[in-house]
């Protein structure tokens, strides 16, 4: 019968990093507020290209005559 193997693992490196990723990632909010600002910006640059990287498909020609009636037309898409 052979005897068992025993493996020593030394981790006590990956456990101080894991808590210092743990310890940084409490507070959440400056992340998501530069995250929100970005979502906002490209939104915004969205309606203001009228898409992007794809141009968004052209009104209808019933819905140009519609805007037109109402003052609205030519003007931006959404």
């Amino acid at each position: 019968m052979s005897e068992p193997i025993e493996i020593k693992l030394d981790n006590k490196e990956v456990e101080l990093r894991l808590l210092d990723l743990a310890k940084r990632s409490e507070n959440l909010r400056p992340l998501m507020k530069n995250i929100a600002g970005i979502f906002t910006y490209s939104t915004e640059e969205n309606f203001k290209e009228q898409g992007r990287p794809d141009k968004w498909i052209d009104l209808a020609e019933s819905t140009k005559k519609q805007r037109t009636k109402t003052g609205h037309y030519p003007g931006q898409i959404l």
